[in-house]
């Protein structure tokens, strides 16, 4: 689990320094899935090679020279190949290969516990060999309509029901002096008129989830992304209703788990304890106090010099 091992490396280096890591002989134990990591890993490459294959093929890897008494075999590569092209191919079986390729889209995998936090699984890429970049953790990225639920929850708890009715129709703002004047949309275009809350939310309508934050307003829907851990200071414009800010996959996954746990805070967390090398724990990620054992344990404590 690459992408899982080294984020640990990463978080070990940030709490006790590269020392400590490499010469102070922690122990230590992670949240990791080794089944659900493998599943995670399989689902995305597969998801990835999908959507890649459904926008055509970009032409062969690199080209060599075919050299002298090279056949034409196939009966038709001439339409995708030349003679001397270095191509990916998949075994099909008895003999049957198909054709193949990297895909140039990447992206990220988070599983966690929504109970707990702690991270089952986690992959940043295609490939770790391709790139050391996680866009589970470092890519900061639009959620896009994966932000609405948030702003639906805000209303919710500003006296909105699922049966309030608004209207899903066209709108536009002046952005002020030299900017002109914004037209969002829906995706398709389309528009339904007054429909419920709980329509707008189910179909993503975005026309009705900007009439929706401009109603209770954009602070507090910012409120909501900030209580969340969405974003640490989320701008307040209208456009950050459709999910037009950044954040880390890992964060909009540990807010999604938030609401599964019934809106209680979580804290996303690959390593479960640290242990130094005589066995005293010097972090714990569940630092709740313990009634009637030997003491607490404390979220963090300074790892002992190492001799």
């Amino acid at each position: 689990a690459p992408w899982f091992s080294e984020e640990v490396r990463r978080e070990i280096v940030a709490r006790f320094g590269d020392k400590a890591l490499y010469e102070g002989g922690l122990s230590v134990r992670s949240t990791l899935d080794m089944r659900m990591q493998r599943l995670g890993e399989k689902a995305l490459r597969d998801g990835l090679i999908d959507y890649d294959r459904r926008h055509g093929w970009r032409g062969a890897i690199a080209q060599i020279s075919a050299g002298p008494g090279w056949q034409e075999r196939p009966r038709r590569p001439a339409d995708v190949l030349s003679a001397g092209d270095v191509v990916a191919v998949e075994a099909k079986g008895q003999g049957a290969y198909a054709l193949r390729q990297i895909p140039a889209v990447d992206g990220g995998l988070v599983a966690l516990d929504p109970q707990t936090g702690r991270v089952l699984a986690l992959v940043g890429g295609f490939s770790p060999d391709r790139s050391q970049f996680n866009r589970a953790t470092q890519a900061k990225r639009q959620p896009g309509s994966a932000f609405k639920p948030f702003v639906y929850l805000a209303a919710l708890e500003t006296d909105f029901t699922p049966a309030t009715i608004i209207l899903d129709a066209p709108i536009e703002f002046n952005q002020g002096p030299g900017l002109g004047v914004w037209r969002p949309k829906n995706y398709a275009g389309d528009t339904l008129g007054p429909v419920t809350m709980r329509t707008g939310l189910e179909k993503s309508r975005n026309l009705m989830t900007i009439r929706l934050a401009q109603h209770i307003g954009i602070d507090k829907v910012a409120e909501y992304a900030e209580r969340f851990g969405i974003f640490d200071k989320m701008p307040r414009v209208l456009s950050m209703s459709l999910g037009a800010g950044e954040t880390t996959l890992l964060r909009l996954t540990n807010a999604y788990g938030e609401i599964a746990n019934g809106g209680k805070q979580i804290e996303a967390s690959l390593i479960d304890r640290v242990q130094d090398r005589t066995g005293r724990t010097i972090y714990r990620h569940d630092d709740r106090s313990c009634d009637g054992c030997s003491g607490t344990f404390a979220r963090s404590a300074q790892v002992p010099p190492i001799i």
